[in-house]
This record gives C-alpha cells, structure tokens and sequence, in this order.
C-alpha cells in the first residue's frame, strides 16, 4: 500500500464527516433541496416509529411533512465511527435535537445506522436507519421563540 491509498481513506472519511454535518444542518434550516443532494436516488430512510421511506423524494417529502409542522428544530451529530472500503461505506454516529413538539419544548437523543455510497466522486447517503434512545420535554418546557439577552 503506498501513501495514497490512507490520504484518499483519510479524505473519504472527511467527505462521509461533512455529510452527516450537511444533513444536521439541512434539517435544522429546512433545506429541501440540500437533502436531496445528500441522499442517493434510490436511498432508504427508516425511521421505526414513522416508517421507511424509499427514493430520494420520498425521503424529502417525509421531512417536508414532519419537519414543517414544528416551529423550531436544531439538530447536531457527533461520534461518527466511519469504516470505508473502497466506493462504500458504513457509519454509526449520534445526535441530539432540541425541537418543539406538540408545544413543548424536547430534546430527544438518538443513533444513526448508515450505509454510503461514492459515485462521480461524491459520497451519498444509501440507507439511514434511525434508533431512537431518549426523549425528554424540558422543564418548563414552553418554547419561546427567539433568544433574548
């Protein structure tokens, strides 16, 4: 193996870590159009308690649906574990989300179990599968938006 074959590795993981950043910050702006430049035209989003969602517009319209009827989300990733094996690759990272949900406001913990794809030099989003691990109103938990102070 000469020195190319780890920086390229070293790149993809970079490219796979930018990814899941994207998708953290396309849901928390609504970005529509981002999403549909992350997952793959033939992905699978499954999310247990919401169903599978097969095709990249119908991964955006389940987003557009759930996303849009709260008036607030902000979404952030970490501890990716990415293994990359050439055009494909597997990563489990977390994340934890402040939203509002049915009027309260909640922050909800979770795991992500994903399956990428490099085509035309670009990594994609295959198959998410979301695990859900804790949800939890906050105290006190009537949103307002904006901050003061």
């Amino acid at each position: 193996m000469g020195v190319g074959e780890p920086v390229r590795q070293l790149e993809d993981m970079e490219a796979i870590r930018q990814l899941a950043n994207r998708y953290s910050h396309y849901v928390s702006i609504r970005n529509w159009d981002g999403m549909r430049e992350i997952f793959h035209r033939e992905c699978v989003w499954d999310i247990k308690a919401f169903g599978r969602h097969v095709g990249v517009e119908a991964v955006v319209a389940f987003f557009q649906t759930v996303i849009d009827r709260m008036p607030h989300i902000t979404q952030v990733n970490y501890s990716q574990l990415i293994d990359v094996d050439g055009d494909a690759a597997t990563m489990h990272c977390y994340h934890s989300e402040r939203l509002v949900m049915n009027g309260k406001d909640t922050l909800t913990l979770g795991r992500y179990e994903d399956r990428l794809v490099k085509e035309s030099g670009r990594w994609w989003f295959l198959e998410r599968i979301f695990h859900g691990i804790h949800l939890q109103p906050m105290e006190g938990g009537e949103y307002r938006a904006g901050i003061t102070g």
